[in-house]
């Protein structure tokens, strides 16, 4: 389900950040102001139309617009699996310097 307040709250900050009003905006998209302000407050439901022309002229993508209503792809593993790389990497240094170790003892030998 789309969370248009979400929807409108980014599509306001992407607006922002390319520096457009909302009246310039809103004729770049041929729609009326208070049409995109409706769109921002999230009292209108654009349609995926609408959104498309929205993400082009603003130049950002729909799974953004759309990211706080999509559901996550994959859960996040990130911080798990460096932790397990770090464990991996100590755990072959290690072993590196323990082979080292009895290299020098086989030399001496």
């Amino acid at each position: 389900m789309i969370n248009y307040a979400a929807l409108g709250k980014k599509i306001r900050e992407a607006r922002i950040k390319q520096n457009y009003t909302q009246r310039k905006l809103a004729l770049k998209l041929h729609f009326s102001v208070k049409h995109l302000g409706n769109i921002e407050r999230g009292n209108a439901r654009p349609s995926l139309e609408c959104l498309v022309d929205i993400s082009i002229a603003l130049n950002t993508s729909l799974e953004y617009l759309l990211s706080d209503s999509l559901p996550p792809h994959f859960p996040d593993y990130s911080n798990e699996f460096a932790l397990t790389v770090e464990h991996f990497l100590a755990q072959q240094q290690f072993e590196i310097h323990r082979l080292q170790k009895n290299i020098d003892l086989i030399k001496k030998a």
